[in-house]
């Protein structure tokens, strides 16, 4: 029955797996720092740890190196050899309790597991799969609730991917502070910055930290932009994506040339190019010239489409419109014809024609369908699980009684225990291969259930 629960949970998890996937995070982690400090200022061991976490952990993802693909790798070689040799080794202890039972059967089933399990070791590549990729920072916490571990031993019992922790250490009027990283990749302790100041210049001391970590933290080199807008609720746009509104400050741009850009209606455009610098801040105080707003003409072949832009209806073909700040889903529908989807924004022409196809499909009644067929499908894949585990049950009550027949002499019981074992071990394999397809099939239709939603959704 053990068995039985760990197939179903089998094919369960692979469902899950296939429908939502997986992820994984790059995990950081900060101490309390240490020291000799005076006993006023104490507090700086955790005000200061505190303080750069707040001005890290707004930070996005962290491209992995080659030094931490390679870690990676050969963690997941190493767990894998291990569950290898757990299922070897009890596979061994199994096989030897048979030794003296005369099961031919079972010993020779095992003995094939055993050998076709060390082919797979002797086999495996050691370089892993690990590919490079970019990852969530994700920032772990003390079991007792805070953000900062009292040690970097006791973080290091999270496995985290890198730790930052520090030293602050008095000096007459001064303090200094070294700021140190940890990465599990290496051995050695990484050095990221060290300074000294005074106990009112903290907070320029920590933006200096946050400045000297984000490269690590990242992965990679960085450049920081502001932007201050007049009018106040002008769009700033770099290389074509918003940055936000009016004032915008942003602190890990990909460093290199790009296209700045501030816009507001009935003004005019402003547009530079401009090279961002690794390590460093630009600076733009951008005021805009009133002008005309611009306009975008919307025809159709037949005329009288409707037109939503977004999910506010604005009229009928033709229809002259403001252009968007910000590319828009733009959706004509007529009767009679097949909805069609465009976008509508910054880079569209003056004028724009679309021709629309007859048709008619009716996408809400196709996702209905869709519905149906998806369900009808997960119904018959939900019942087929059932076959597999009452199969396998039949297969060993029917090994268990050619072994009892086998130990009594009873060799006419055994033959005919023995054929019904090996015709229901066929069955079994053939319910599992009926049941792997309706889960294939199941997957299908959900996606064109998705699809068909989807339609449906824009023919609205």
């Amino acid at each position: 029955m053990e068995q039985n629960r760990i197939r179903l949970f089998s094919l369960l998890f692979l469902l899950g797996a296939l429908l939502w996937g997986e992820t994984s995070d790059w995990k950081c982690a900060l101490t309390v720092f240490e020291g000799d400090l005076a006993g006023e200022n104490h507090f700086l061991y955790r005000q200061i740890p505190l303080q750069l976490y707040h001005e890290i952990s707004s930070y996005p993802d962290h491209f992995m190196s080659e030094e931490e693909i390679a870690h990676k790798s050969r963690n997941a070689f190493i767990a894998s050899q291990e569950k290898l040799l757990a299922q070897w080794e009890s596979l061994l202890e199994q096989r030897d309790a048979l030794l003296f039972s005369e099961d031919p059967i079972k010993y020779e089933s095992l003995t094939k597991e055993i050998n076709s399990l060390r082919k797979k070791y002797d086999s495996a590549d050691t370089a892993g799969n690990e590919e490079p990729s970019s990852r969530a920072i994700s920032y772990l916490a003390p079991g007792e609730g805070g953000i900062l571990f009292s040690s970097a031993g006791e973080a290091r019992e999270e496995e985290p991917d890198f730790i930052i922790t520090g030293t602050i250490d008095d000096a007459g009027d001064f303090i200094l502070i070294e700021l140190t990283g940890i990465s599990a990749a290496r051995e050695e302790p990484l050095p990221l910055w060290s300074g000294a100041g005074k106990t009112d210049e903290i907070e320029r001391l920590v933006g200096e930290m946050a400045d000297a970590v984000k490269k690590t933290l990242l992965g990679r080199d960085w450049s920081a932009l502001s932007v201050s807008a007049d009018p106040s609720r002008a769009q700033v746009f770099l290389n074509g994506v918003s940055l936000g509104v009016g004032a915008v400050d942003e602190e890990t741009l990909m460093p290199g040339p790009a296209l700045l850009e501030v816009r507001y209606p009935r003004h005019k455009s402003y547009r530079e190019e401009i090279t961002l610098v690794p390590g460093s801040r630009m600076v733009r105080t951008v005021a805009l010239e009133p002008g005309e707003e611009e306009l975008v003409s919307i025809l159709s072949e037949p005329a009288g489409a409707d037109v939503l832009l977004g999910s506010v209806y604005r009229g009928q073909t033709p229809l002259v419109l403001p252009r968007p700040l910000l590319a828009e889903k733009m959706i004509l529908s007529l009767e009679g014809y097949d909805s069609l989807s465009a976008s509508l924004g910054p880079d569209t022409p003056d004028e724009v024609h679309y021709a629309l196809t007859a048709g008619g499909v009716d996408w809400e009644e196709e996702r209905l369908i869709a519905k149906d067929k998806f369900y009808n499908t997960l119904g018959w894949f939900s019942l087929s699980v059932a076959a597999p585990l009452i199969l396998n049950g039949i297969r060993e009550n029917q090994v268990q009684r050619a072994n009892s027949a086998y130990a009594a002499g009873d060799m006419d019981t055994y033959d005919e225990a023995y054929n019904r074992a090996y015709y229901s071990t066929g069955v079994f394999w053939g319910s599992m291969a009926v049941s792997g397809a309706l889960l294939g099939v199941s997957i299908t239709r959900l996606v064109k259930y998705i699809k068909a939603s989807e339609k449906s959704i824009e023919q609205r």
